[in-house]
């Protein structure tokens, strides 16, 4: 009994902690100037590029275009993350299926709008609408992400346990060796 308790507690406390840490993590990024910033960007643009090239040589890429869409989906692929792991978080902590998930969309474009308002105060920065809303539909993806996950693991699970059920219901036959077989007293039936 104690130790589902201490195991329920590590897991809330691990789940906010990858939370926090994730918040972090943005707030420092959102925290860089814009030259800081598109250094950062270009340099995973750059490797990107490279890459595709690499695999498609005749490929022509606007590095200039693509280092845009680089920095939008960074946006998208963060809060996906943020989506999904506050969806842990928030149904560790007993949130109720549809208002967690409500709950969840809310905190990440709450985080979202004061990231934006954020970076008003940061050299070269400025806060965007668009930002947010991709922000939003990147939380989104991935509370479903996170829904269709669980749900087909719960789907899964359940099949495991009726099938186990089953195996335990049955009468399972066992054969068990004999070691004193005497070959000698066999008759060969094949003269």
């Amino acid at each position: 009994m104690k130790s589902s308790r201490n195991r329920k507690i590590l897991i809330k406390v691990l789940s906010w902690s990858a939370v926090i840490l994730w918040m972090i993590l943005i707030f420092i990024l959102s925290s860089q100037a814009a030259f800081e910033s598109n250094q950062l960007t270009n340099g995973i643009t750059k490797t990107i590029v490279n890459s595709i090239k690499t695999i498609m040589p005749e490929a022509s890429l606007d590095i200039i275009s693509f280092n845009h869409i680089v920095r939008k989906n960074s946006h998208f692929i963060i809060y996906c993350f943020l989506g999904i792991l506050l969806s842990i978080t928030v149904e560790e902590n007993g949130g109720h299926k549809y208002r967690a998930k409500v709950l969840v969309l809310l905190l990440c474009a709450l985080y979202a709008g004061l990231g934006e308002f954020h970076q008003m105060f940061v050299p070269g920065r400025g806060p965007g609408i668009k930002d947010v809303t991709i922000d939003c539909i990147g939380a989104v993806a991935g509370i479903v992400i996170y829904a269709i996950l669980t749900k087909t693991l719960l789907k899964n699970m359940q099949y495991l346990q009726r099938h186990s059920r089953r195996l335990n219901k049955r009468q399972v036959i066992r054969i068990e060796p004999q070691n004193n077989l005497d070959f000698e007293s066999i008759e060969d039936t094949d003269k």
